[in-house]
Formats: structure tokens, sequence, C-alpha cells
């Protein structure tokens, strides 16, 4: 059986040819293939992490993003939940705490900007938005942490099974929880308007994810008072996107839509490479966990470091080695950044329960 590991020079020659024309550095990140990377030990997680099943708690199996403060305090989402999770971690054991509820099970009339349903009549969105709305969870696929918020994202995007347009996985969260644990939550939906507005990208905002590889965040990370989504698709000529935006303007007070031009960033992962979740990493660039722009078997998950700016310096750091789970390649979903010199960092996977946390040290 061919793994995505045993793919991984096939994978570089064809970023190879996507790479042509773009400046050397960025080129230079593919020069030679890694060995696949083993993780130096898996997590054990107890209490669990928890997500609702028929209206029932139970151990979460599709953890999609997960950030953590300088305390130690860190925080999880789950794509099938309208509340995070507070976990944390302590010599390869994680605690996972109480919920952080999010969103209700109706919009509120205090979350920031226009409701996206404006855009269904326009031209750049014919997939999910010109469907009948619904609202239901966030379907949470990034969380990032810039003091003193955590930053939680919907994937902007159709959802997966069904092709439904969900206004609720459409918004942008950021929750502060003060020193007596009391939580204050903002909500907007301001960064659908940079997404559906942006050059290049725009056109794929509200289209069909799998047949028309249609825009998805899948990564979020800030850095400074820019906040940065990765998307998972589209991508385009061998290139990834992220689209960055100032923090202040997502959530101006109001409902006015988003004011000011977003920064569209390409970055060269390799064809059908898209972003599965991004860190911020103390000297300001971002760690990139990338993988398969929909569900290519071949391409293996792998690390990039990447300088957030147009011509930034992009470079491969590592590839994982394949984890699997009940005969299935399980998906690596979340990064958070451990420690630097060396690097580690803490990866969680879709499909095994709690996420399977593995901590990987990585040489750059």
């Amino acid at each position: 059986m061919r793994t995505a590991a045993g793919a991984i020079a096939a994978l570089v020659l064809a970023a190879g040819s996507a790479l042509m024309g773009l400046p050397p550095a960025i080129v230079a990140a593919f020069a030679e293939p890694l060995r696949p990377l083993q993780a130096v030990q898996l997590y054990l997680v107890d209490p669990p992490f928890l997500e609702k099943d028929n209206g029932k708690d139970k151990i979460a199996e599709d953890l999609s993003g997960a950030a953590c403060d300088r305390s130690g305090l860190c925080l999880a989402i789950n794509d099938q939940s309208r509340s995070a999770q507070f976990f944390t971690i302590d010599n390869g054991h994680i605690a996972a705490g109480k919920k952080a509820p999010l969103i209700d099970d109706v919009p509120s009339p205090s979350t920031l900007g226009e409701k996206p349903a404006a855009v269904a009549a326009s031209p750049l969105a014919q997939g999910c938005l010109d469907q009948e709305p619904v609202f239901k969870d966030l379907d949470g696929e990034g969380v990032a942490y810039a003091a003193p918020y955590f930053y939680i994202v919907g994937s902007h995007g159709c959802s997966r099974a069904g092709n439904e347009f969900v206004l609720s996985s459409f918004i942008l969260a950021r929750l502060r929880a003060d020193e007596n644990g009391a939580r204050i939550v903002e909500t907007t939906y301001r960064l659908g308007d940079a997404l559906r507005t942006a050059p290049k990208i725009g056109p794929f905002f509200g289209k069909h994810l799998i047949q028309e590889d249609g825009l998805n965040i899948e990564g979020l990370a800030v850095v400074g008072d820019k906040l940065f989504a990765g998307l998972r698709a589209p991508t385009i000529e061998g290139a990834a996107y992220l689209v960055g935006v100032k923090v202040s303007a997502l959530f101006a007070p109001g409902h006015e839509p988003l004011r000011g031009e977003p920064e569209i960033i390409p970055i060269a992962l390799g064809c059908n490479v898209g972003v599965r979740d991004m860190a911020a990493m103390p000297d300001g660039r971002l760690l990139v966990l990338a993988g398969p722009a929909q569900e290519q078997w071949h391409i293996p998950f792998s690390l990039f470091t990447v300088e957030p700016r147009p011509g930034g310096a992009v470079k491969q750091i590592a590839v994982l080695e394949d984890v699997f789970d009940r005969k299935k390649r399980a998906k690596a979903e979340a990064v958070t950044v451990l420690g630097v010199k060396p690097l580690r960092v803490l990866i969680f996977f879709d499909g095994p329960k709690n996420g399977a946390p593995r901590e990987y040290v990585v040489l750059e």
C-alpha cells in the first residue's frame, strides 16, 4: 500500500513544477525531500474533551483548533459545536476543563457587521449561499491567542456534507477570561467581507467545497494587530493563501461592513496543498500545518514556517509520519507551539478520540 510518506518525493516534484517563476527563497523550501518525522510522545488526555451527540456528551473525535496563553491556559475547538473547551498541559498530560459557550442556537443581534446572506445574489457566490440559511454550530476550524483574547473562527464556507449555507459558520469570535473566571465573548461577521471581496480568492467564496474548490478557513493566527486566516482551499498554481485583516477593523463597534482592504498573501505549499492549521511563533513567523486541500490521500501532512508578508520566506521544516486510527489515516488538524530552540509542537488529529495529541520536536 502506498502511503502519504511514500509519496513525498512525488509531491516535491509536483511542488517544484508549480513553483517555477517564484522567488528563489520560496523554491528552496522544496529543494530536498524530508524524512517523515515521528512523534516523541503521545499525550494522555483525562478528563476528556467532550462533544454533543444527540444531546448527550461523548468524547470528542473531531478537534480542529487549539491555542494557549502565556500562563498555560489553553482553548480547543470542536468543529461541530457552539462551545470551546479550556484545557491545561502538564508533562505529557492534558486535562480538559470547562466549556466556554461562544454562540447560541439563534443569531445574536449584537454580532458585529452584516449577516453574509446579502451576498446570495452576488455573481461571486452561487454555491451554498443561494440556499435558505440555517444556524446551528460554529464549525470552528481555528483558535489563536493574542493577549488578552482567544480568537475562534468558523470555516466561512459551505458545509462539507450537504453543501448547506450555515450562517453560524460565518462567524469570528473572541473570548476574554478575567481573573475571576468571568468571560466576555464578542462575535463578528466582518471576516466574511474580507474573503468575499479579496482579489483572486473572492470568486471561490460560497462555492461548493469539493466540486468547485470552495473557499474555507482552517487556520488562524494573530500577529500584532493583524489577524491571519489560513485557507485550506482554494489552492491556485501551487499556492495556498493567507488573508490578513486588522483586528480593530473586524471588531469595530456597529453593524457597518468591514472598512479597509484585506492583505492577500500566497504561500507556496505545493500542488493541492492547503492550510490545515496555524500558530504564531515568538519571532513573528507563522507555523503552518499543511495538508491535502481536499481528500488527496497521497499528500502528507507537513509543517512550514512562513513570514506573513508578500514575498516572505516559506520553508518546509517537517513532513509528518502518517498516523492511523481504526485502519484509517488520521487527519492532522490542530497545532500548538510548546517551545522553541528546539521547536516543540503539539498536534491534534481529526478522527481519534481526544485528538490523539502528539508532541513533535523539529530541528529547523
